[in-house]
């Protein structure tokens, strides 16, 4: 999925970038948005699943699903390399 705004392309893919602008969100307020996001879809049967156009990266339910899991790859990706380097050493 391709979503423009105002001249900026944003990817909705892991491995690539959201937007040239990105998600502000800590980690822990990734999390809690989440799952507010999942109680209210949970209370709902689903109805209450929403975007914005233009897409809110800090707030859109798909937009945050992708920046946790973008997030998820770079730290597996930062731990297998960090276990690469320990293996050098023992």
């Amino acid at each position: 999925m391709v979503v423009f705004v105002k001249n900026v392309i944003v990817y909705n893919q892991i491995n690539k970038p959201m937007s040239k602008t990105k998600c502000t969100l800590t980690d822990k307020e990734l999390v809690e948005k989440i799952d507010k996001w999942n109680g209210k879809l949970l209370h709902t049967g689903g109805k209450a699943w929403s975007i914005s156009v233009p897409p809110d990266l800090n707030n859109d339910p798909d937009l945050l699903l992708t920046e946790l899991c973008k997030r998820f790859e770079d730290q597996k990706k930062e731990l297998k390399y960090t276990r690469k380097i320990l293996k050098e050493f023992y």
